[in-house]
């Protein structure tokens, strides 16, 4: 298996966190189509693991990406100058990185997903920030128009399946597991997989939330959220660092700082983060993913992200409130090495965002501009290409990376994988 594109994990996650008034719960349960038994199959363009979908709004066909880690759809302020839709409210949201804002809730009419017509759907508006213009996007779609609906992502024909009947899709509920929601204005989903340690434990998540299990004496929670639109096959809060320390959920860990994550309002403030390696990862009792290697996240949910669907078909029963997961294969043995070095964007360049050897930090530090990989001169690279195209730090085991220091001196340094 690939390498994580440690350098590009981009979690725009939406949270409702202020105190919603009667017409901002209305905006967050609105959009629903009268349409009734329907079973429609819809492809995706997959763009450096983001799922693209297009949509037809006033008769306009657009781009979005497909993201079950945001409670409410989001829009750009191109697209709102475009379409001119009424103001709802606003709504106080924070993205994954902690930064928070005040962004605008519209009615947006109609939207046909493949032939099937939600109506009276709400979105937020942002500005068109680095993200949807690289990607030539015009927004997301999250959870909040598919309350009554059931979702399956297939990576293997790269479809999803929109039905109302889960009686059309073939279905397995020994694959499945609960899926528990934050609270009624919030619809990501939740299920239950399991992190063993030299012993077995149990733990919980959430978000498209599924229950996380680390099965032992003890029953640990943890809300994990399966978000396609993190580039990452899971990561852990921060919080559960010394949880699994005191359980011995990991074999190994090693300490960074900086970051490498940028969320809807921009990048994460840098902090200390952790890699460690989980021995085993098991979803649904249906799979176990061996020797998982997870980063910690700024953020307060674990998540699983978009590579799960490497490994196996996700359906989210957000109808019947149940989160499936059919794998490929029941054991999988990832194992995959990483370099000391994971790259990020910052203020239009591309730099180092976090350090995870500490000879290194001695020679640069985070924030130095990444000017060449293997002779190719990335400072003249456009972001875009580089956020959408396949990285070397995927494909490539050994790099050499020159980095401008803080002294305005290119140093050429040799990375290797461990």
């Amino acid at each position: 298996m690939k390498t994580s594109k440690i350098w590009m994990i981009v979690l725009i996650v939406i949270f409702v966190i202020s105190q919603t008034s009667q017409a901002q719960n209305k905006a967050i349960l609105s959009g629903k189509t009268k349409q009734t038994d329907y079973l429609k199959v819809i492809p995706y363009e997959e763009i450096a693991e983001k799922i693209i979908i297009h949509l037809q709004i006033n008769g306009k066909t657009k781009r979005f990406i497909f993201d079950t880690g945001a409670a409410m759809n989001v829009i750009t302020t191109d697209l709102f100058d475009e379409l001119r839709p009424d103001k709802i409210s606003s709504i106080l949201t924070n993205d994954q990185s902690g930064r928070k804002e005040h962004l605008d809730v519209v009615n947006l009419g109609a939207i046909n997903m493949g032939g099937i017509v939600f109506d009276d759907v709400s979105a937020l508006v942002t500005t068109n920030n680095f993200i949807f213009n690289c990607f030539r996007i015009d927004g997301l779609i999250g959870c909040n128009m598919f309350r009554n609906s059931i979702i399956r992502i297939s990576s293997k024909d790269k479809t999803i399946t929109l039905t109302d009947n889960k009686s059309k899709i073939p279905l397995d509920k020994k694959q499945s597991t609960k899926l528990i929601h934050n609270s009624k204005y919030d619809c990501r989903p939740i299920f239950k997989a399991t992190v063993q340690g030299n012993e077995k434990r149990k733990e919980y998540g959430r978000q498209p939330f599924f229950k996380l299990t680390v099965q032992n004496s003890k029953k640990l929670k943890d809300k994990v959220l399966f978000d396609s639109g993190a580039k990452v096959l899971y990561r852990t809060s921060l919080s559960n660092i010394n949880l699994y320390a005191k359980h011995q959920i990991y074999e190994t860990i090693t300490e960074g700082h900086g970051n490498n994550s940028t969320g809807l309002f921009g990048t994460a403030k840098d902090t200390t983060m952790y890699r460690l390696k989980i021995p085993a990862l098991n979803i649904n009792d249906a799979a176990t993913l061996q020797n998982v290697y997870a980063e910690s996240t700024s953020s307060s949910r674990s998540r699983l992200g978009y590579r799960a669907l490497n490994y196996g078909i996700v359906t989210i029963d957000f109808k019947n409130k149940r989160f499936y997961f059919e794998p490929f294969e029941e054991v999988y043995n990832i194992d995959e090495k990483r370099f000391a070095v994971s790259p990020t964007f910052k203020d239009g360049k591309y730099v180092v965002g976090i350090i995870w050897n500490q000879k290194l930090q001695e020679q640069i530090n985070v924030g130095n501009q990444i000017m060449s990989i293997n002779g190719i001169d990335y400072s003249a690279i456009e972001l875009s290409k580089i956020v959408t195209k396949e990285s070397p730090f995927d494909v490539e085991n050994r790099l050499l990376v020159g980095i401008m220091d803080d002294a305005g001196l290119v140093k050429e340094i040799v990375l290797e994988k461990e």
